[in-house]
């Protein structure tokens, strides 16, 4: 999705793990800057683009008042997410056990 499809006062109160959710294909834009959207002459010069050409071309202006989370705050997300799959996945197998050891009539207390 394009970032600029949200106002920029929305986008910056999401959370990362939102924000993310956006952007895991890249950071994108879907319009120029509004004063190229006015006259037809303008928006000539720029319905033709691409979206890599359209970021290169056009993205510093259009993202400036947009927080993007940085590298390293994905990279935190992500480890965060394989820990809390881990924790779970431990947890799954201690329920499984308790339940073993129930039919089995071996819990320990």
């Amino acid at each position: 999705m394009f970032v600029d499809y949200f106002k920029p006062s929305f986008w910056n109160n999401l959370s990362v793990e939102d924000k993310a959710l956006y952007i895991q294909n890249g950071v994108y834009i879907g319009m120029p800057p509004a004063n190229l959207c006015k006259e037809w002459t303008d928006v000539v010069k720029w319905k033709g683009l691409n979206r890599e050409q359209m970021k290169e071309k056009y993205g510093r202006d259009v993202l400036k008042d947009y927080v993007i989370p940085t590298a390293s705050e994905l990279r935190q997300l992500q480890e965060n997410l394989e820990r809390r799959v881990e924790e779970a996945q431990a947890a799954c197998e201690q329920c499984e056990e308790v339940e073993i050891q129930e039919e089995l009539g071996t819990t320990s207390q």
